[in-house]
């Protein structure tokens, strides 16, 4: 849609970065949990350029604890 984003020193229009994760129903792990391992999702999808995805799920060492 390129919607003019002037203030910004990133892009000259919007753009979306996301942080997706996700787990299988039967993996015991909070929702702030998960929240964190999107969030941490988002910085990297704005670290790579921004204006991108990285999808994420959690590894067994955070499965574990």
């Amino acid at each position: 849609m390129q919607i003019p984003h002037e203030e910004s020193k990133a892009s000259r229009y919007v753009s979306i970065s996301m942080g997706i994760a996700s787990v299988y129903h039967n993996q015991a792990i909070s929702a702030a949990e998960l929240i964190e391992i999107a969030d941490k999702a988002l910085y990297q999808a704005k670290e790579q350029g921004r204006d991108c995805a990285v999808i994420s799920k959690p590894d067994k060492k955070e499965l574990e604890s």
